[in-house]
């Protein structure tokens, strides 16, 4: 809707083309605050009850932060002429703002997404170092992999980069519990 509004600026003046950037800028911000308050409101009705889409929820608002920025970086490319018009107070920094909010908004639902992946698994973590464990009787690591493929292979609607933060998260979470499990 920006792009459009943008194109019909360009025909009267290009002092209107960064007016209505700026507007357009500071209106899709607006709209990322909105997402964040829906996203922590979401996050705390599923820890009361659990909605059936929650991970739907979280998967398309993290690809939509995702395009969202993207959207953002060609929008700044193809229109933003810096210097030609006055300083906008409102808009100092607008697109790096902006760009920062949905990088962030994306990297909160993905962290949402392992929160719920990762609950589930975190007590078998316990079983971990234990004598059965040493044994080869509880095969806990068995649970942990089969309960995180499973998780896995629910997001496959995630995009690849939304997919890739994920992944890494995971390790990362992953490699930590491992290791506090040992030590304790």
């Amino acid at each position: 809707m920006v792009q459009e509004a943008l194109e019909v600026a360009a025909t009267v003046s290009e002092e209107l083309v960064q007016k209505c950037l700026a507007l357009g800028v500071r209106q899709v911000g607006k709209y990322a605050s909105l997402l964040r308050a829906s996203l922590v409101e979401l996050r705390e009705e599923q820890s009361t009850t659990p909605a059936p889409l929650y991970t739907q929820y979280l998967t398309a608002l993290a690809n939509n932060s995702i395009k969202f920025v993207s959207l953002s970086q060609e929008t700044r490319a193809a229109w933003w002429k810096p210097g030609l018009t006055p300083p906008d107070p409102e808009s100092t920094g607008s697109f790096e703002q902006l760009l920062w909010s949905y990088q962030e908004l994306g990297e909160e639902a993905v962290n949402a997404i392992l929160e719920e992946a990762t609950t589930l698994i975190e007590e078998q973590f316990g079983e971990l170092f234990t004598e059965e464990w040493r044994l080869g009787l509880g095969g806990v690591v068995g649970k942990i992999c089969g309960t995180l493929n499973d998780y896995f292979e629910g997001y496959h609607r995630l995009g690849d980069k939304g997919f890739g933060q994920l992944h890494k998260a995971v390790q990362e979470r992953l490699a930590v519990r491992y290791i506090s499990s040992m030590l304790q």
